[in-house]
This record gives structure tokens, sequence and C-alpha cells, in this order.
């Protein structure tokens, strides 16, 4: 599917599920931390909340992850994100997920603006 086809077709769900992706990757570049630990906790957290997710929406298999493969890829990368997240900003002064400094908020909200109105154009274009 081309990506414009893609983003004409998103619902309201999934235009906020891409926020979510667009604030941690804007505020996790700004923190960008190489600690392997921290990533490998992050990664391990990940796991076993994807499973327990899994287990608690149905059964843990190969066919369920091959059949429903991105289903099964935001149950692993949303808890990722979440860990990461925190280990990232831990030690910042971060309230909930805003900085403490106002123009990296700035920023992240003006990344997700720029997707919406991208989104919101090509919804429009296409009809």
């Amino acid at each position: 599917m081309n990506i414009f086809k893609y983003l004409s077709r998103l619902s309201l769900n999934r235009i906020i599920l891409w926020s979510y992706l667009i604030w941690y990757l804007v505020i996790s570049i700004i923190y960008f931390d190489t600690d392997l630990y921290l990533w490998g906790t992050s990664f391990g957290i990940g796991i076993i909340v994807y499973a327990a997710l899994e287990l608690s929406t149905g059964d843990l298999s190969w066919r369920r992850i091959h059949t429903h493969y991105w289903e099964s890829f935001r149950l692993f990368i949303i808890p990722f994100c979440v860990s990461s997240f925190s280990g990232l900003v831990k030690g910042y002064g971060f309230i909930l997920i805003f900085s403490p400094i106002l123009e990296e908020d700035i920023l992240a909200i003006g990344a997700i603006l720029l997707f919406i109105g991208i989104v919101l154009t090509i919804k429009k274009i296409s009809g």
C-alpha cells in the first residue's frame, strides 16, 4: 500500500497512536543516550509486557503473530517506548511527558501538528 493511500485511510485512533510515536521520537532524539543497559532493560520490559498483553487478548502463537503482525508489533513497541522514555528523561524534571523546557514541548507539538496537517490534506485531496 502506498503512503498516500495509508494516510488517507487513517482513523482518529491511529492518528493519535502516530502522535504518541512522534512525541516519543522527538523527545528521545533530544535526550538520546547510548547506555546499552537502558535499551536492554527497555527491550526486556517490552518483551515481558508484550507477552502478557498477547496472552490477555488471545493466544500467544506464531500463527497469530504472523497474521496480526502490526497488532503484535504495537503490543511490543508501546511498552518498549514507555520504558525507554522513562529512562531517557529521568532526572530532567519532566512532568508526565512534558519537558521543563518549553521549546522542546513546542517542537514535539509542532511535529504532531505537521503530521496531522499532512494527513488532513491527503484526506481532503483523496476525497
